[in-house]
Order: structure tokens, then sequence, then C-alpha cells
């Protein structure tokens, strides 16, 4: 899809943050995510992009996939914390303290005591 304004970011890049922010990392199965809230995600990709309706179904599959990346990575750095302390300097700042604990609790290999 063509950026809308020009100076934009490419699509991929843009999907990429959008689900970093639309998508709370507590979701565990993108599938089974909240369709009213994808069809939100679509109109806003629609505001910045020209696309059809039948780029839809590729831009929120694309979309789940960078989400479920970016997820991925913050596992590794959950695995790669040694304490307590780490692991809560280990949260990206935009991620909310609660998701990020709850998240950290579901997905460290380690048991950390992970107060919520």
């Amino acid at each position: 899809g063509q950026a809308i304004e020009e100076g934009s970011v490419d699509l991929s890049t843009f999907l990429g943050s959008l689900g970093r922010e639309m998508v709370p990392i507590t979701v565990d199965d993108w599938r089974g995510f909240d369709k009213k809230k994808l069809n939100r995600i679509w109109e806003i990709i629609k505001q910045k992009f020209v696309l059809d309706e039948h780029n839809k179904k590729y831009c929120l599959q694309s979309l789940g996939k960078l989400w479920r990346s970016y997820k991925s990575r913050l596992r590794a750095k959950i695995d790669s914390c040694k304490s307590q302390e780490e692991l809560e300097t280990a949260k990206p700042k935009h991620i909310d303290s609660t998701h990020w604990k709850t998240f950290a609790k579901r997905k460290s290999s380690i048991n950390f005591t992970v107060s919520i």
C-alpha cells in the first residue's frame, strides 16, 4: 500500500508499531483477539495508507506475525534476566507494569516471584 502522507513510514514498520501499541502482550493467541478491535486497527491502517478491503487479511496477518515476533523478543529479554531486579528494569517504557508482570510470570523459564 501507498502511504497517504509523504515521508511516512513503510507499511511493515507501521504495522509492527501499531501491533505493539494496540495489542496487549498479555493476549495469548492473536487469533482470539477481539474482532471489533481488529476492525478498529484496520481503520487506522486505512487512514495512513491507500488500501482496499482485499488488503485487510494480508495486513492483519502481517501485523499478527510482527506482534508474535515482538513477543518472542520480549521473552528472550525475560529469559536473560538473572534476578527480579533485572526483570523489573528490563520492562520497556511503553509497556504497562501490570501487563509486563503478568507476561513475565507466564513466560519466564525461571521462577521469579513476580508480585502483581
